[in-house]
């Protein structure tokens, strides 16, 4: 989102609260009280926008819709912003219809498109597939007066790389450069993305060189994707080594890296090495996730180690956790076929049955 009013604290305070996900709040203390207070109508649009904004953000698009239709009952008319904040969250969901519908009523309302509203399209006709769409768009961008960003060539490289598209790809980042836009971090990692998922392993650890060469930090997002370019590639020991040496940048692994880790090591049979990074995760504080729980399980149950998996799958119980398609066929298996007679076994394994 952009262009919003900072021209009164009321709206700052509005801004903070959506930035901290106090949504609710900022709904019931905030807009509802908005015929009480002299504030300035750009200021009520912003103040909307931003709950809008953050409702979508959270994929509550039908709740920001219904706050559309409040804001246009009290005569405060959308503005870009607000359609472009609805237009996003529909893509984010995978629900281009809707999205596409309401990228042609801006028009009836003459309510013109920005360079957020086509980037937030061709992000979602890439997230669904469909390349043709996002690739009409994106060519669409000038013909309608618009100058590309980085945002959205970075947006159609994602999506022509991640369908395997990666030379295509690789052109679109020259003309971006020819274009003279800049790349930035998030550019330079769906490219190192590219390079890991083509299995150009060695050509991604020389291109992480370059980038730190331009004066860019890599994040934690970009050493994910090179760990997990290095374990998928069965160099685990490299992956190890990156990833020990995170903390020495500033940097503490995501749960989603830990589960690379473990998965991988499991993979290859290093089942004492991926225990102990378990308990280090633990120890981190970083919290494991229904993937991580699965990853454990599924390993402990391949080995026929179901016992084992006890404490595990309790916990998956008490948090709530999907348990992945092929470790609930095992489970189901077992319970059908009386294998295993401890009770407090089939008594987790029935939960989790009725649970998914």
């Amino acid at each position: 989102m952009h262009s919003l009013c900072t021209c009164c604290s009321w709206c700052e305070a509005i801004l903070l609260c959506c930035t901290t996900a106090r949504l609710v709040l900022v709904w019931c203390l905030g807009i509802k009280l908005f015929p009480r207070r002299s504030c300035a109508a750009r200021c009520i649009l912003t103040a909307y926008n931003a709950v809008i904004d953050g409702l979508s953000k959270r994929g509550m698009v039908d709740d920001a819709l219904l706050l559309l239709s409040e804001m246009v009952e009290k005569g405060v008319s959308p503005s870009v912003v607000t359609c472009n904040a609805l237009i996003d969250g529909y893509c984010s969901r995978g629900e281009m219809v809707r999205a596409r519908e309401l990228f042609d009523s801006m028009a009836k309302t003459e309510i013109k498109h920005d360079i957020f509203t086509y980037s937030s399209l061709i992000k979602g006709y890439c997230k669904t597939g469909n390349l043709d769409e996002a690739s009409r768009f994106f060519d669409e961008i000038p013909r309608v007066g618009l100058k590309h960003s980085t945002v959205s060539y970075s947006t159609m490289m994602q999506g022509l790389i991640r369908q395997g598209r990666f030379s295509d790809g690789w052109k679109l980042f020259e003309d971006m450069k020819a274009q003279k836009l800049h790349p930035n971090l998030h550019t330079y990692t769906i490219l190192l993305d590219g390079l890991c998922r083509n299995h150009r392993i060695d050509e991604a650890l020389a291109f992480l060189r370059v980038i730190e060469k331009k004066g860019l930090n890599p994040n934690i997002v970009t050493y994910g994707v090179l760990i997990n370019g290095l374990c998928k590639g069965g160099r685990l020991d490299e992956a190890r080594s990156l990833f020990d040496h995170l903390p020495s940048k500033g940097l503490n692994p995501s749960t989603e890296i830990y589960n690379m880790m473990l998965n991988s090591l499991y993979h290859h049979g290093r089942q004492v090495e991926a225990m102990r990074l378990m308990e280090e995760m633990e120890r981190s504080r970083c919290s494991p996730d229904g993937v991580t729980y699965n990853i454990i399980v599924g390993n402990l149950m391949k080995r026929n180690e179901v016992h084992e998996a006890i404490p595990f799958l309790e916990e998956m119980c008490r948090r709530g956790f999907e348990v992945h398609s092929a470790n609930l066929s095992i489970l189901r298996h077992q319970l059908r076929g009386g294998e295993y007679k401890d009770k407090k076994l089939q008594e987790i394994i029935k939960k989790l049955c009725a649970q998914n």
